[in-house]
């Protein structure tokens, strides 16, 4: 993982030299970055893994190699930004975004705005605390009872005595009321888009049952003696 000292270093270099291609000596570039030699070349390597910059040495001590800066300093931000985001370590993003005294706000909103572009299909939402476990039994913060609304679906919904299908797009019962059928919907997915099966189905239900062991949640499954899947009709 890259630190935001490395961003720092190499906005200066692309300050010094700019775009393009130019030949300048390692000692050169120590001064630059106000450090050794030595560290200089270990700083151009790291850099160059990361696709920053093409550094070719020339063959001589003292003598000027070539070196081009790929990406603007704001991009290569984003970059770590986004890698840093991937793998949960928020607040490393937190410090990445604003290097160089950037004013984290407005650099945060500018890159949700690049991010956005890049990719159309994604939502970023900040928030100003660490969002607890969305889990229906868990969460008991407004926020994250709005959120798991949003991002859970049910077999079915009531609104006004009227029951709607969401997972599922019909159900049937026994005489007696005992026993419910549900047939899902084709074509739902996750969010890895994985497909939906009623094996799913089945285990969020057996899960949840298993996690309500307080009375206030135990009573919404009480009631269920199992869950089965059935094959799929053809």
């Amino acid at each position: 993982m890259i630190n935001k000292r490395k961003l720092e270093l190499y906005e200066n270099l692309f300050r010094h030299l700019g775009p393009g291609a130019h030949t300048i000596t390692v000692s050169a570039i120590g001064e630059t970055m106000n450090c050794s030699e030595r560290h200089a070349r270990t700083l151009l390597k790291q850099m160059s893994e990361r696709g920053w910059l093409c550094w070719k040495p020339a063959r001589g001590r003292g003598l000027k190699g070539s070196l081009t800066c790929l990406l603007e300093p704001l991009q290569a931000c984003y970059n770590e930004v986004d890698i840093a985001t991937e793998q949960g370590k928020y607040d490393v993003a937190h410090k990445l975004i604003g290097f160089n005294d950037r004013n984290v706000a407005s650099a945060l909103k500018q890159y949700l705005t690049h991010a956005t572009i890049e990719s159309e299909n994604t939502v970023h939402a900040p928030f100003h605390r660490k969002l607890s476990w969305l889990h229906p039994h868990y969460a008991m913060e407004r926020t994250e009872r709005h959120l798991i609304h949003e991002v859970f679906q049910t077999l079915v919904t009531s609104s006004e005595k009227k029951f709607t299908g969401e997972l599922a797009h019909s159900w049937n019962h026994c005489q007696y009321y005992r026993s419910w059928t549900f047939y899902l919907r084709t074509g739902v997915v996750f969010h890895d888009q994985t497909p939906l099966s009623a094996f799913d189905v089945v285990d969020v239900v057996e899960s949840l049952q298993a996690l309500a062991t307080s009375p206030y949640w135990s009573r919404l499954y009480d009631h269920i003696d199992s869950s089965v899947q059935t094959p799929p009709i053809k």
